[in-house]
């Protein structure tokens, strides 16, 4: 089976042959250029229904990954709480340590930990990240202004529509 590169490759040497005979449209051209236009349909819509198959497969993978992390926050949970009333009992009853016989759980007091209202906060204990203001910034750019650290960059994107044929049979 031929690949998309290689398809796009004999359309290069198609052209190259048309700017060789200059224009000169010859049969062997002809029914070259049918070939590769009939592989490239193919090629395309193969290129379409795995793609959208492998989209429908990640947006599967997606919605179980949720459903699997909201079962192990849930667990992690109810985890938690039990751990908490645990702590909580032994805090109220004054009991230090309880063995089993696989673990022993023990209480002791931890470090005071540091609570912060960042409003009443003086302006000295505060780290301020800058950030770039990235609309002044376009709108700078579309007035035409140059500014130091900002490049444009280009790039490719990929759409795929209803070939016009295909509109047009359903008129």
């Amino acid at each position: 089976m031929t690949t998309l590169p290689q398809i796009l490759a004999e359309n290069r040497l198609l052209v190259d042959m048309l700017i060789e005979s200059e224009g000169l449209v010859t049969e062997e051209i002809e029914s070259r250029m049918a070939e590769v236009q009939a592989q490239l349909e193919t090629k395309v819509d193969s290129y379409y229904h795995i793609m959208t198959g492998l989209e429908h497969t990640a947006e599967d993978l997606k919605a179980r990954a949720k459903e699997f992390s909201n079962a192990a926050k849930a667990l992690e949970s109810a985890s938690d709480r039990l751990r908490d009333f645990a702590k909580q009992s032994m805090v109220t009853n004054g009991i230090e340590r309880i063995s089993g016989e696989l673990v022993e759980f023990q209480i002791r007091k931890t470090r005071p930990r540091t609570s912060i209202n960042i409003e009443e906060l003086p302006e000295e204990y505060i780290n301020f990240v800058p950030m770039a203001d990235k609309e002044a910034i376009e709108a700078a750019l579309k007035e035409g202004k140059k500014i130091p650290g900002v490049e444009i960059e280009g790039g490719f994107a990929l759409y795929m529509s209803v070939p016009k044929k295909m509109k047009d049979a359903k008129k």
